[in-house]
């Protein structure tokens, strides 16, 4: 990785702060600590500019646009749109008075929701 002479000399865009740029094999890496920075439920992709120059960082230099795509993970769990659920049925009948709809929402499917019908 890496050529002789080429440096990679900046990067820049709203999430540049929480990455690495390698100066000589333009390797980018994730520098910070805090998990949530590059939380998917936030943003599903990031914009970045990346520069290089040769001569040793101090010559002619080019700049490429990178799209940083943010893959899901399940790290949230399920949570109910309401509080508490109540079915009503008479006794000795296999069937509720009037349907008993659960309804949740997990954020790592956003404008998803799971619907049970009982």
């Amino acid at each position: 990785m890496g050529t002789d002479g080429i440096r990679y000399t900046s990067l820049t865009g709203s999430i540049a702060e929480e990455l690495i740029l390698n100066p000589i094999t333009g390797v980018i890496t994730v520098g910070s600590r805090d998990k949530n920075s590059l939380d998917r439920e936030l943003s599903s992709a990031y914009f970045l500019t990346a520069e290089a120059r040769d001569s040793g960082g101090r010559g002619n230099r080019n700049t490429v646009q990178i799209q940083l795509v943010i893959n899901d993970v399940n790290d949230e769990k399920p949570t109910f749109l309401l509080s508490r659920y109540e079915g009503r049925v008479f006794e000795n009948e296999l069937q509720f008075i009037s349907p008993l709809i659960l309804e949740a929402k997990d954020r790592d499917l956003p404008s998803k929701f799971l619907t049970i019908k009982t």
